[in-house]
């Protein structure tokens, strides 16, 4: 009995240490992490601003930032030619729960184009 209390107390210890090792240290980057390559990209500097974005990846953001990051880097890649990449992180960012981060332009865009 002795040892089944030990081995399970053993197996808590291993556990803990594991999720613990697995949950995140603090809260996530911000929004002023993505900034500098968004200026860039304002500036048409989409090459430089894809250089700052490939490092990181949108689980490295606070909740907040993580879709603005999938947007921005989507708009990047896309402005770089990078469809296939453009596209995985526009996906990333209208499967992300909570309300949409900025208005989506292209259905206004098909209407006016449509009309005539």
């Amino acid at each position: 009995m002795r040892f089944a209390n030990l081995r399970l107390l053993a197996l808590v210890a291993v556990a803990a240490t594991l999720a613990a090792c697995q949950s995140a240290v603090g809260p996530g980057l911000g929004a002023e992490v993505i900034e500098p390559a968004r200026v860039l990209h304002a500036e048409g500097r989409n090459d430089e601003a894809w250089d700052l974005l490939r490092d990181f990846d949108a689980e490295e953001f606070d909740l907040a930032t993580q879709r603005e990051f999938n947007l921005l880097a989507g708009d990047v890649c896309d402005a770089t030619d990078q469809w296939d990449r453009a596209i995985r992180f526009y996906e990333a960012a209208m499967t992300q729960p909570g309300p949409p981060a900025r208005r989506c332009t292209w259905n206004s865009a098909c209407s006016s184009a449509a009309s005539s």
